[in-house]
């Protein structure tokens, strides 16, 4: 957690910068208990609607601006209002300095730096991640694992190296997290019937049997087809 943009969101001395994003609202969010009602334009919180629980002071509102936030940034910063188009030279990385956040020198420079999106067309960096993990090691796998897991933004496979050392998890095997592979659009897929298949299974598996044969060692991934994370694991299986 970044606890200067923290510690910047408690002293509640907002001026006119939106909390979330740092856009110059050109007038407060929050004026003590009366909200602006307006929309932020460059990341979307509407002060007295998405925030109306925290009454904008709040440790509740703190929270909630945090995971807005957060939400904005995973989806790339985006300009939110489409009604109007971004200020000339608008660069929401320069801009989320006024709310103690720091990603570098420009948003250009910002993207260039993040890995690729994690779908099928990307799987050789992927991959070559996972293998660099593996080495980092320092141990042979006697297996790699693919499992399912989920946290509030959805489904994702964790694949795994198994090594042959105790652990809290098993008195023989020790599992270490090679990569994530999250596929795009969240669990909305579901409702959308976009899913199954899903991508981010296909790619586990594919990755995993190629480091498994690299290392001659068996993979293993109970639940290919849908999410499970109650499969039973691998170690489970060699008993």
């Amino acid at each position: 957690m970044n606890t200067e943009a923290v510690g910047w969101l408690r002293s509640r001395d907002y001026g006119t910068v939106c909390p979330v994003c740092g856009y110059d609202l050109g007038v407060p969010a929050w004026d003590g208990p009366i909200s602006s009602g307006r929309a932020c334009p460059s990341c979307g919180i509407t002060f007295g609607r998405d925030d109306t629980f925290g009454r904008g002071d709040s440790g509740a509102s703190i929270i909630c601006y945090l995971q807005w936030r957060a939400g904005w940034i995973d989806r790339h910063m985006p300009w939110h209002d489409m009604g109007a188009p971004a200020p000339a030279g608008w660069d929401p990385v320069v801009q989320l300095r006024h709310v103690r956040e720091n990603f570098g020198a420009s948003y250009s420079a910002w993207l260039a730096s993040l890995p690729p999106p994690q779908t099928p067309e990307h799987m050789p960096y992927w991959r070559s991640r996972a293998a660099q993990r593996l080495a980092e090691l320092g141990r042979p796998p006697v297996a790699i694992e693919a499992l399912w897991d989920g946290d509030t933004t959805g489904w994702f496979v964790s694949l795994y190296a198994i090594i042959a050392h105790p652990s809290v998890q098993h008195p023989r095997y020790t599992e270490a997290g090679l990569i994530n592979l999250r596929g795009p659009g969240g669990d909305i897929r579901i409702f959308n019937g976009d899913v199954p298949p899903w991508p981010e299974a296909r790619m586990a598996s594919e990755i995993g049997q190629s480091l498994a044969w690299e290392h001659t060692v068996p993979f293993y991934f109970h639940s290919q087809s849908e999410p499970d994370d109650q499969a039973p694991r691998w170690w489970d299986e060699t008993e």
